[in-house]
Formats: structure tokens, sequence, C-alpha cells
């Protein structure tokens, strides 16, 4: 049997659930741009520990850096806003009502983040978690770089979000060079202290023979 709705040429609204509804049925409202954010927040860290999980992390690295400056140069050039229009108001040719649901991008009051400023986010989160590296002072750090980046307001109407995160990961990577040479650094001078107590103790052995 047919629904009901089809009857009168309506179709039946789909069935939704938890916070697919809230953003569906609240898009403009506090709860709404959560439960959205919640639903981009889901879907990036899915996307990134796949995408960390399949390239190598030079590469994945090397990304993060080169997605940031595209990013920063189009936004000095004004251009971030055209460039990324099409993305922000993609909706479905079958379901254009779906554009009130719109996932590619999260809108929290007056400002907006694009899907690849949470994507890159979740990728080096993804990146320092597969490298057994603290990701509580690399997310703060994120946090300060993004809002000192504020003064760029004042020569852009947009700020990618990905230039925090990619500052951030160049620092993390100076920062463990330095300790690396040093950790190299100590296990040297270790191996040459042992060598040399080592050949004392033969050297005392011998004489007592």
């Amino acid at each position: 049997m047919p629904p009901a709705s089809a009857k009168d040429g309506t179709s039946a609204a789909p069935k939704r659930s938890g916070a697919p509804a809230v953003a569906w049925n609240a898009p403009a409202s506090a709860l709404g741009e959560a439960a959205a954010l919640f639903l981009v927040v889901l879907s990036c860290v899915a996307l990134a520990v796949l995408v960390v999980a399949v390239l190598p992390p030079t590469v994945a690295k090397l990304g993060i850096v080169l997605w940031a400056t595209a990013d920063l140069s189009f936004a000095l050039a004004h251009n971030l806003v055209s460039a990324s229009r099409a993305i922000s108001h993609a909706a479905p040719a079958v379901a254009p009502d779906l554009l009130r649901l719109q996932l590619q991008r999260v809108v929290i009051g007056p400002s907006s983040l694009e899907y690849a400023d949470l994507f890159i986010a979740a990728t080096l989160g993804a990146i320092l978690i597969a490298e057994s590296r603290q990701q509580g002072g690399a997310a703060l750090l994120v946090a300060v770089l993004a809002m000192c980046l504020a003064p760029l307001f004042l020569v852009t109407d947009v700020v990618p979000g990905t230039v925090p995160v990619a500052v951030t990961l160049l620092l993390v990577e100076l920062r463990s060079r330095p300790r690396a040479r040093v950790s190299g650094t100590s296990r040297t001078l270790l191996s040459f202290r042992l060598s040399r107590v080592l050949s004392e103790a033969r050297l005392v052995i011998g004489a007592s023979r």
C-alpha cells in the first residue's frame, strides 16, 4: 500500500532523530547550530583518522601547511569568500530542501567555519595521536593563535581557520627536533662514559693479575 501522502502528490518527510533532527528542525537556533557542529565534527574526525591511517605522516603534514598557505593567500587577496561560495551554497539537485541542513560548514551566530577548517584541525589531532604526542598543549596553542589572528580582520573580511593549525604543527615539529638531538647526544655521551668505565675496569683487572 502506498503511503497516504502519495495520494495527494506529496512525499512523506524522512524520519530523523537525535542531532540530525535538532539540526534540521531548528537550524537557526543555538541548539540547532550546536547539533550541526556536533555532526560536522564527527564527520571530520572520522575522515581525518582515515587520512592519517592511509597517508604517510610527512604527506599529511605537508598537506596541512599547503592548505593553510593557499587559504591565507586567497584571504589576503580577498578571494576566499568567492572561492568558497560554491561550497557554502551547495545543495543536492534532487532535494534542494536539504539546503537548510548544510553540513559542509558550521554557522555559529554571526560567524561561520568551513568544513576544511575543522577537518584540518582534526587531521592535526589524528597526527599527534598517531605519533603519541600530547594533544592538550597543541589544542591550547591553536586557540591562542586563532585569537592572535584577529587583527587580520583589519585587512580582510575572512580569516581562515587552517592557518593557526598549520602554525601549531610547525611549532610542534620545531620543538620536537631539538629534543631528538639532545636525546641522541645523551645516548652518545652515555655510551662513551660506559666504554671508558669498562676500559678502566679492564686495566685494573689486568694490573691485579
